[in-house]
This record gives structure tokens, C-alpha cells and sequence, in this order.
């Protein structure tokens, strides 16, 4: 488990090159320990990959996710690169380009009627994670929206994307809402236990981007600019996403 200002992925080559601090939290599959205690995801690959091109070294940061802006403000991290999306957030920071588009979804019990947004039965509330773009997109009135129903949605938040997984897992949340790629893998994991299916409808498309401080005067931000736009046009970005989503797939497409 990642401990909270801990780091990860010092080598006896850091010394050699600069460094570059990552702010990240655990979301599977963008950031997580693997089973053999390292750390793994897709964005782990992918920052990997960007600072070896970049020329400097990474140096992984867990931080609460209701911390991150401090841990910016004081220089404990030089940027967040964890399942971040642009979304809302874009005056906020100062952003590099968006390296994936994914969706915002929501999953229920198989036994839920809910089909469609329009038809969500939810008296229990939904599970998320404070803090978060899924958060704020239920607070602000964009499941409202969608679904034509001016009722406040009940919203649960909690700390940890783990901690809202379990709560809707032991059924104390009608439905959970975040990262599609997040749900596959959840759905994937619970298959033996329970069975999940999604609502028919994404709630919206989200920016993942690398947030710095706002008015930072960084180098390595058109330098990551440079090599995100290089990863998409040779595979990079897509292969490794296709990587973390294989052993998702088939639980998920079972579950829909």
C-alpha cells in the first residue's frame, strides 16, 4: 500500500539527471502496486516513458488527494500525473496537453432497474471519490441534466476510489460513477463475487492532462507537450492502455 508523501522509483541513476517530483494516488488502472509491490498503471508507464524521452528522472510522490494542491503550493511536488482530468480544473493549473480522452460512467448491480440515465433508481446515492472530477460533475447538476430529472442525486463521497468501490460493492451505494477504464477493471476483479452492468449512457468525455502550479515557469512543460504529442503519433499512448485494459475486457463485456 502507498503511504502518503512516501516515494518510489529512486535508481542509482537518478544522481545523474534531473528530477522530475510526481504528485499520484491510487486509482487501478492508472496508478497501483502490482503483485509483486511495484509500481504499475498506465500512467506510471506513460510518465516513465515521457521523462526517460525528456531526459530527466521520475520520482513518485503518494499524496492524499485533498492534499495535492498544498503539496504543489510547497514544492513537494512539481506536478500531479495520476488520473487527472482537465475537466472544470483549467484555470486551476497550468496544464500540458491531454494525453487520453476517456469516459465518466456509472455502473449498478445487475439486479438495479436502472437502464439509462433517465431511469436511474438510486435511493441508496452514488459512490464516489471526494475530491473528484465524478464528485463534482453529480454536485454541479450534470447528472441533472442528462437525465432530465431536477432531484438532487444523493451523493456519497469518500476518500479513497477503494473506499467508494467497497461501499457500493457491500450495496451501501446504489451505483459508483468514474473512469470507464476504472470500472472495467473493477467489474473484472468483482466478476466471482457479484455481477455489475454499466447505464447506458457515458456522462461525459474527460481530458486527462499533467497539472503543474498555476503560473508555473517549468521547462519540462513544452517539453512534455513535445513527447505526449510524440507518444500518441507512435503508438505509445494507445499500446499501453490497450496493456492495462486487456484483463478488464472480458469481465466488463460480460457484465454489460
Amino acid at each position: 500500500m502507498l503511504k502518503n508523501g512516501s516515494t518510489v522509483q529512486r535508481t542509482s541513476k537518478s544522481k545523474a539527471f534531473p528530477r522530475l517530483k510526481i504528485g499520484i494516488n491510487p486509482i487501478e488502472p492508472f496508478c497501483y502496486m502490482g503483485s509483486d509491490g511495484k509500481l504499475i498503471g498506465i500512467d506510471i508507464d506513460l510518465a516513465r516513458e515521457a521523462c526517460k524521452r525528456i531526459g530527466v528522472t521520475p520520482v513518485f510522490v503518494d499524496v492524499a488527494w485533498d492534499q495535492r494542491d498544498d503539496y504543489l503550493a510547497n514544492g513537494k511536488i512539481d506536478c500531479v500525473w495520476s488520473a487527472f482530468a482537465i475537466n472544470g480544473r483549467k484555470d486551476s493549473y497550468r496544464w500540458t496537453t491531454a494525453y487520453l480522452d476517456t469516459p465518466l460512467a456509472m455502473i449498478v448491480n445487475d439486479g438495479n432497474p436502472s437502464r439509462s440515465i433517465s431511469d436511474f433508481h438510486g435511493p441508496s446515492g452514488v459512490a464516489v471519490r471526494s475530491n473528484s472530477v465524478a464528485e463534482s460533475f453529480l454536485l454541479d447538476g450534470g447528472f441533472a441534466k442528462l437525465s432530465g430529472n431536477t432531484d438532487a442525486v444523493k451523493v456519497n463521497s469518500y476518500g479513497t476510489t477503494d473506499m467508494a468501490e467497497t461501499s457500493f460493492a457491500k450495496g451501501l451505494s446504489d451505483a459508483l460513477v468514474t473512469y470507464k477504464l476504472a470500472l472495467d477493471r473493477f467489474i473484472s476483479d468483482q466478476s466471482e463475487l457479484a455481477t455489475y452492468r454499466y447505464i447506458n449512457d457515458d456522462l461525459t468525455m474527460l481530458n486527462l492532462g499533467v497539472a503543474f502550479p498555476k503560473g508555473s515557469t517549468s521547462p519540462y512543460i513544452e517539453k512534455l507537450d513535445t513527447v505526449i504529442q510524440e507518444m500518441k503519433d507512435d503508438g505509445t499512448i494507445d499500446a499501453t492502455v490497450k496493456k492495462y485494459e486487456a484483463s478488464a475486457t472480458k469481465g466488463a463485456d460480460d457484465a454489460q
